[in-house]
């Protein structure tokens, strides 16, 4: 792989691990293992290898899990909905494009507008930084019907 394109890579894994690390230090947690002894927590990561391949650090298990695997990712720690954010932080990383606004606003006839369970002024703080790293458009927003 070609050094900029790597670097690039990189870059753009450092900004979503900058968003993870908002996602982990609000609302429920999300991506935050456990407090250790020592009073701190582990928070999920984004890798991206020397061949340019992308990988996920889980928090919990601490499992470095290849993304680009369609089958089960043996060792993540959450469900489908969270694998779903992974993969967009993924295509992110190897693309550029920007992410699907999975962190919303919604409906409020959708889980009552917060199916992440975080509270409208989290929500919105996340997709905030989220559009200030570069990784969403700021004022996406998803509409009844899934449309964008």
């Amino acid at each position: 792989m070609k050094r900029g394109v790597l670097a690039a890579r990189r870059e753009r894994a450092q900004a979503v691990n900058d968003l993870v690390d908002v996602i982990a230090a609000r609302g429920r947690h999300f991506f935050r293992g456990d407090v250790a002894q020592d009073g701190r927590c582990r928070v999920g990561r984004m890798e991206v290898d020397d061949a340019g391949r992308c990988w996920w650090v889980d928090e919990r298990s601490a499992a470095r899990i290849y993304t680009h695997y369609t089958g089960r990712w043996r060792r993540f720690s959450h469900g489908g909905s969270l694998r779903h954010v992974v993969l967009c932080f993924r295509r992110y990383v190897t693309h550029g494009t920007a992410m699907p606004p999975v962190f919303g606003p919604w409906p409020d006839s959708f889980c009552g507008g917060d199916p992440w369970g975080y509270g409208a002024e989290a929500m919105a703080q996340i997709r905030t930084e989220a559009a200030q790293l570069g990784l969403t458009v700021a004022g996406a927003a998803v509409l009844p019907g899934g449309a964008q």
